[in-house]
């Protein structure tokens, strides 16, 4: 695992951090006071996560951001956001970032009580936000899941990374990040407080009318043994599409007709039915099982989003291709290679089939331009799409200039062969079981 590295100038906020890490044996850390350690760090450290103190007064944050995007070839790690609620609204901090990562905030009253356990769920999870899109090349649709314990403040924490997979994919939009935490920490509140707790419509009216507080409903329902231990599953399917969610809990349900009935009579301000009424408005389609203790969530893809490319690239030559180009033939000496700003691409070697290429794979032909070889495979456009070519000479102009884009290529290269090891496993295994035919 690498450091964590933690952007902040304050002593104090500094102490509480190192103390509550160390108190939780996470020990690989770096604090980082000053804009060129910062900007170091995360270029060459290559960090999975970094906890970022958006209202330190001392340091230029909005000026390290900048930097920090322009750089987005290392810099796809998460972020976990520290706020002042009396300087800034999350709301603000949000929108202000939301080309970034950040998987959630905490204001500073929050990031003493949950930060190192946001912190270990993040790590514990990283191979979610880091696959760059990889896993889908094996199987025709990618899938995950995740279990959460009845613990509503770290539901934020996975209602980001699920958005974040979507975003990371280029499947939805950056501005759309907002929205789509809103719906899954709505859902997986509704699952932990109606479903695995089993608070029901009055008891929870009595509950708030009196000035309490869901969380502290929900703590005093988790002194129960057999309630602590139920957990909430999410699960997913992304398509090229649509991506589909099912979030279960382990409750006995609700009448899910008879609860929409209520809350549509109670009108807007009601104090239940927020979450299956933000859902209902921001997601392509909601959808109840008949018992009710699961829900179906589907996100419709934008389409035609292209990534970002790296600022080194801005003179490289674009080039605009068409359904049907061939991008490099088989066998042609290999002295470039290409960019995938968007589209998607079919390999082809000895006229079969072997694969597909979008932009989570980043380049197309690297093997044969860094190998000075031969193009092993002939690719082909499937859509429109754009590319950006690089010639030899250049991309070592660009890796003198940017040297942590080498460790960034070591990094892709790496997954790249970790797929095919899995892929040659696979098709191992599969003739090795395969029963012989007389």
């Amino acid at each position: 695992m690498g450091y964590i590295g933690i952007v902040n100038s304050d002593e104090k906020i500094s102490a509480q951090i190192a103390k509550s890490l160390k108190k939780d044996e996470i020990i690989n850390y770096k604090i980082l006071s000053n804009e060129e350690e910062i900007i170091e760090f995360i270029s060459f450290e290559l960090p999975e996560l970094v906890i970022i103190n958006f209202s330190d007064p001392d340091l230029d944050i909005e000026s390290i951001m900048e930097q920090i995007s322009h750089d987005i070839w290392v810099n796809n790690f998460g972020i976990i956001g520290i706020y002042d609620q009396e300087k800034i609204s999350e709301e603000a901090v949000m929108k202000k970032y939301m080309e970034f990562n950040i998987l959630t905030l905490l204001d500073n009253i929050m990031y003493k009580i949950i930060l190192t356990k946001c912190a270990k769920i993040i790590l514990e999870n990283k191979q979610l936000l880091f696959n760059k899109g990889f896993s889908e090349k094996l199987f025709d649709k990618d899938v995950g899941s995740l279990k959460l314990e009845n613990d509503p403040l770290t539901v934020s924490i996975y209602a980001g990374l699920v958005s974040s997979i979507l975003i990371q994919k280029s499947l939805v939009r950056a501005e759309s990040r907002m929205h789509i935490q809103l719906i899954f920490s709505e859902l997986l509140i509704n699952a932990i407080e109606h479903g695995n707790c089993g608070i029901n419509y009055d008891e929870k009216t009595d509950f708030l009318e009196t000035g309490g507080n869901i969380i502290d409903l929900i703590a005093k329902k988790n002194k129960d043994p057999l309630i602590s231990k139920k957990i909430v599953s999410m699960e997913w399917e992304i398509s090229r599409d649509k991506s589909t969610f099912i979030i279960r809990d382990e409750g006995e349900g609700f009448d899910v007709l008879q609860f929409k009935d209520k809350i549509k009579k109670e009108g807007i301000y009601a104090l239940h039915g927020r979450g299956i009424r933000m859902a209902s408005f921001f997601a392509e389609r909601l959808a109840y099982n008949r018992k009710g203790n699961a829900a179906l969530v589907q996100i419709k893809h934008d389409k035609d989003i292209s990534p970002k490319a790296p600022e080194s690239l801005s003179s490289e030559e674009i080039i605009d291709v068409k359904k049907g180009d061939t991008v490099c033939k088989e066998g042609e000496y290999g002295d470039s290679l290409y960019y995938i700003s968007s589209g998607k691409y079919s390999v082809w070697h000895a006229n079969k089939r072997v694969g597909e290429l979008d932009p989570s794979d980043i380049f197309i032909g690297e093997m044969a331009f860094f190998l000075n070889n031969e193009r092993s495979a002939t690719v082909r456009a499937e859509t429109n799409g754009r590319i950006i070519k690089i010639s030899r000479k250049n991309f070592i102009q660009i890796i003198k200039k940017y040297p942590q884009y080498g460790l960034f290529l070591v990094k892709l290269l790496s997954v790249k062969i970790v797929r095919a090891n899995i892929a040659n496993a696979g098709l191992q295994n599969t003739l090795t079981n395969m029963k012989p035919t007389i």
